[in-house]
């Protein structure tokens, strides 16, 4: 087995999903990471510091003297052995570090002297991040783009998440893990933006080399997204190759859309029956969201649509009844989400391919071949 793994074995690295130790510290592993990784520290964040604030007063040689002096003993044992355990118990050959330097390198030896061989990656996070992005930009050239469109609330996510078996699919607020909403608020806190794109790098890597029944040249299903989805933003070579792709709409009544809204973001929320500090934290982020919008949405219907969730609130807490919440979601649907989404849409001035209901498009979407 060759201990370090070069940069022409990346592709093969990623494709195969293999996962990796990376042994920087928990603030540079908070920042960015590669998908698969687990975060063992050889140098904490604390240690760190103490060993480049000694790096810049006296040199590598004394950092380096420091690092061995911090991590030795006990504490050097510990950390070897933490690696052996993650290597044993999750089949995790690969350790790594940001630029593949000293850090891995030593945490890679000390294995091997404990009895277990582990790759190096060459150049490190920073290498592969970068072969990443390339490989982003490439397959959005490379691979066509099919675009699922329509009004807040159509239930572009669930077409997307149900065509994904039969058609390939790249779900971003899944990556983003937002539901792409002022509404929707965090499925999990959210990656940080290199780990983010790192991410729909890997992805795009390993659609491009699934062995599906779908022709990709029919194109990769993903949903319409705005520049941002919550914190994360789009790449530019993939929002760029999104806006000039094709589109398929889903086209869905208000009266449903109310609904959908109504079951992803109420009935999906912490609202429980008696729970009356948990509604009050949920209704608070209601009107803070709405607050949010309040200047595109104009004054009256602000304080229209803050009179109607005070209203609701009310209802929750003394009937326990989440229905007059349909109110201010189907106005806020009306006022503010559709116009604002129509413009855009037209000013985009996209080939749509198809229109239909959700279960129209999910049923043209599951044919042998698509006419895009």
């Amino acid at each position: 087995m060759n201990a370090l793994i070069p940069p022409s074995e990346f592709f093969n690295l990623i494709r195969d999903k293999r996962r990796m130790i990376d042994v920087r510290s928990e603030i540079e592993f908070a920042e960015g990471h590669v998908p698969g990784s687990i975060n063992i520290p050889i140098l904490r964040t604390d240690e760190r510091v103490l060993v480049g604030t000694c790096y810049k007063q006296y040199g590598r040689a004394a950092a380096i003297h420091l690092g061995e002096t911090i991590v030795s003993g006990a504490k050097k044992s510990e950390r070897i052995q933490n690696w052996i355990r993650a290597h044993r118990e999750s089949n995790i050959g690969i350790i790594t570090c940001f630029r593949g330097g000293l850090r891995s390198q030593f945490a890679q030896a000390w294995c091997e002297e404990a009895g277990v061989s582990l790759q190096r990656i060459e150049g490190g996070t920073k290498s592969l991040r970068t072969f990443l992005m390339q490989q982003l930009e490439v397959y959005c050239h490379k691979l066509p783009f099919l675009v699922i469109a329509g009004n807040t609330g159509c239930g572009k996510s669930s077409v997307l998440r149900d065509l994904t078996p039969y058609r390939l699919g790249l779900d971003l607020e899944a990556l983003a893990h937002h539901r792409g909403s002022v509404f929707g608020g965090h499925l999990e806190p959210q990656p940080s933006q290199i780990s983010f794109e790192n991410h729909i790098g890997c992805a795009l890597i390993q659609l491009r080399n699934q062995d599906m029944a779908a022709d990709p040249s029919t194109g990769v299903l993903i949903e319409d997204e705005s520049r941002t989805i919550g914190k994360c933003i789009l790449p530019t070579p993939l929002f760029d190759k999104m806006r000039s792709s094709a589109a398929v709409i889903v086209d869905e009544s208000l009266d449903v859309r109310t609904q959908n809204t109504f079951n992803e973001y109420v009935l999906g929320s912490r609202l429980r029956a008696g729970d009356i500090e948990s509604g009050q934290s949920v209704f608070r982020g209601f009107r803070d969201a709405v607050v949010k919008i309040s200047r595109k949405l104009g004054g009256a219907r602000t304080s229209e649509v803050l009179d109607d969730l005070n209203q609701a609130e009310k209802c929750f807490e003394t009937h326990q009844d989440l229905e007059p919440n349909k109110v201010w979601i189907r106005k806020l649907l009306a006022w503010y989400y559709d116009p604002l989404y129509n413009d855009s849409f037209q000013r985009r001035n996209v080939r749509v391919v198809f229109r239909g209901s959700r279960q129209e498009v999910f049923d043209w979407g599951v044919l042998p071949a698509w006419h895009t």
